[in-house]
């Protein structure tokens, strides 16, 4: 399933149709026609949908408590996938851990605005992926299919070191107003696959 695509000429374009006054200077207001186009956009998720998946992971982070008794920095590395399922529920669609892909985790560990408000160093970034790979192997012991993805992109230490470096530096330059924000964003796609604004 992964993360959804969504073509926004198209979401906006019914938009301004169905409701001119809801396209603002400071994005679209939301109300019932709006959130209803979102949703059959895949903007916005289904609100019985994302309630399913944060059941699911809950249910599936209680199994992987029990997997780490025993494991030394077992506290650590539940708090660090606890606090990615945590990023997941704040963002626009939840996904199941069943579902995640690589695009998925690139939005999550990769996001400027989430580690500014986490207040997460580099470091910090790179024990989470020690964690996802301990969650992989727990995936797998549970039979998840999903589970390779988490070892492979927790195998990406070195190229992540790398990829946060650049972007951290973009970032500044955006913010110094040396490069636009829609050059930002492309250089963000450039080295994640994603071209978030923050």
């Amino acid at each position: 399933m992964g993360m959804p695509k969504v073509d926004f000429d198209a979401m906006y374009a019914e938009i301004e149709k169905t409701d001119p006054t809801a396209m603002t200077g400071y994005g679209i207001a939301m109300n019932e026609k709006t959130v209803k186009i979102m949703q059959k956009h895949g903007y916005l998720q289904k609100e019985e949908n994302r309630k399913e998946a944060i059941q699911s992971n809950k249910e599936l982070l209680k199994k992987f408590k029990k997997f780490l008794e025993g494991r030394k920095n077992k506290d650590r590395i539940y708090s660090d996938i606890n606090w990615y399922s945590r990023c997941n529920e704040w963002s626009g669609h939840v996904l199941k851990f069943d579902d995640m892909d690589e695009e998925h985790f690139n939005y999550i560990l990769f996001n400027r605005a989430i580690r500014k408000v986490m207040g997460m160093s580099v470091k910090d970034y790179l024990g989470v992926m020690d964690s996802l790979a301990i969650f992989g192997e727990f995936l797998k012991q549970e039979g998840s299919e999903n589970a390779e993805v988490f070892l492979k992109v927790a195998s990406q230490k070195d190229k992540m070191k790398e990829r946060l470096s650049e972007h951290e530096k973009l970032g500044d330059l955006c913010e110094e107003g040396k490069i636009s924000e829609e050059e930002f964003g492309e250089k963000s796609e450039e080295l994640f696959g994603y071209g978030y604004m923050e």
